[in-house]
């Protein structure tokens, strides 16, 4: 928004333009797997001192000043926040940001773990997430053919 005022010959053209308020969140779109904070900062706060305000999954308002930064801690991969700031003059932010698809699922192990059955009778899935873990079984599976490959060329040399 610009506001032009002229004045009489001599005085010049001012010129007058509104600087908005604007949250930024440090969300970088990761799946976390504990609970985890998102931090809100206000920038082009030129009306003073600035209140931010957040809500999460449509929750309670929450202020930072007096709640702390958002936690999140709800399990899912669609949790929502919406955020906006007010200055010092009452002034809110004109229209409120709205973080999705902020994930978090606790209890996803990176380790490979086969044991007994814990009793169930449903099937048992085992799941590989380290690269780690594929590059072994790849590497043991390389060897057991080299090491099968000699034995039978000894074998032959053998059998001569």
């Amino acid at each position: 928004m610009v506001r032009s005022f002229t004045f009489p010959y001599g005085w010049g053209i001012y010129r007058a333009v509104t600087i908005p308020l604007k949250t930024v969140s440090d969300y970088d779109g990761s799946m976390r797997t504990t609970d985890f904070n998102i931090n809100l900062s206000t920038i082009n706060d030129i009306g003073g001192p600035t209140s931010i305000h957040y809500k999460i999954n449509n929750g309670p308002v929450k202020t930072v000043s007096v709640d702390g930064q958002p936690h999140i801690t709800t399990q899912g991969t669609n949790n929502t926040m919406e955020y906006w700031s007010e200055d010092s003059n009452g002034i809110v932010e004109s229209s409120h940001n709205i973080l999705t698809g902020i994930e978090l699922k606790s209890g996803i192990s990176s380790t490979l773990t086969i044991g007994p059955s814990t009793g169930s009778t449903a099937p048992q899935f085992v799941s590989l997430f380290s690269t780690n873990i594929l590059i072994t079984i790849a590497a043991v599976a390389v060897l057991a053919v080299s090491f099968t490959t000699v034995m039978r060329k000894r074998r032959h040399e053998n059998s001569k």
